[in-house]
């Protein structure tokens, strides 16, 4: 965020709060493709977690990594989108 415009971030969070019509949830859950989530494991619990692969949405977890997955733990975000491509090859 350091880096960020201000006004983007102004953007980025206006937009979170008005929403969408449709939930993210429904998007991912209409998508054709094979689909992962990946979580930091600073940010769990979360529910997420067991929702997403009762509806065929595989999940990874990032170990010593909150919400900035890639800033926390480069080499452990890079294995889990590894590990995500690797198990749709």
């Amino acid at each position: 965020m350091a880096a960020a415009s201000p006004l983007a971030v102004h953007r980025a969070a206006k937009g979170l709060i008005a929403g969408s019509p449709v939930s993210w949830r429904k998007q991912l859950l209409a998508l054709s493709m094979p689909r992962c989530i990946i979580f930091g494991e600073r940010s769990l619990p979360d529910p997420d977690t067991a929702w997403l692969p009762r509806h065929g949405i595989a999940t990874r977890i990032v170990a010593n990594a909150g919400h900035s997955l890639a800033w926390d733990n480069p080499a452990g975000f890079a294995a889990a989108i590894a590990s995500a491509l690797e198990a749709n090859a």
